[in-house]
């Protein structure tokens, strides 16, 4: 008799113990806030301008956050949401490297049926290098970026 209620407590102790690992490790990561703002580039808003944000550890230390991205509309205006299995809207808080490309979803093309190329060409530095930006716990609607030097 003593030893089946060792192991039905042996036995609950160990559903107990995985229950406890699983609800700490399928955590849904970080807390999202929302993050919106403007692009423009020599002052003009661009339309289907990509805003990439890519989290980095500014310390070091071993934080994970989803990057994010957002498309801007035709006041350059975009809102940000998390890539990822834990996406929506929102990033998490934290310091990234915000890079920007173009991402028109029918370009136009020219005689020969190939896309032709944008109506602007953002700076190399915004497409590669990135700037740096860090979204504030509370979120922002003022993740305002103003490229300058672009080609045409």
């Amino acid at each position: 008799m003593k030893s089946t209620v060792v192991s039905r407590f042996g036995f609950f102790l160990t559903v107990l113990f995985l229950v406890a690992i699983c609800l700490i490790g399928c955590g849904k990561g970080p807390k999202k806030v929302s993050v919106s703002g403007k692009v423009t580039l020599d002052g003009q808003a661009i339309q289907n301008c990509s805003v990439l944000f890519q989290a980095v550890n500014p310390g070091g230390e071993a934080v994970w956050r989803p990057d994010a991205t957002g498309l801007t509309d035709a006041e350059g205006r975009f809102v940000l949401s998390s890539i990822g299995a834990n996406g929506g809207p929102g990033a998490a808080a934290g310091e990234y490297v915000v890079k920007f490309g173009w991402l028109d979803p029918n370009p136009p093309e020219d005689e020969s049926g190939a896309p032709a190329r944008p109506p602007f060409q953002l700076p190399e530095d915004a497409q590669i290098t990135g700037m740096k930006f860090t979204v504030p716990a509370q979120g922002t609607k003022e993740a305002d970026f103003q490229l300058t030097g672009a080609k045409k």
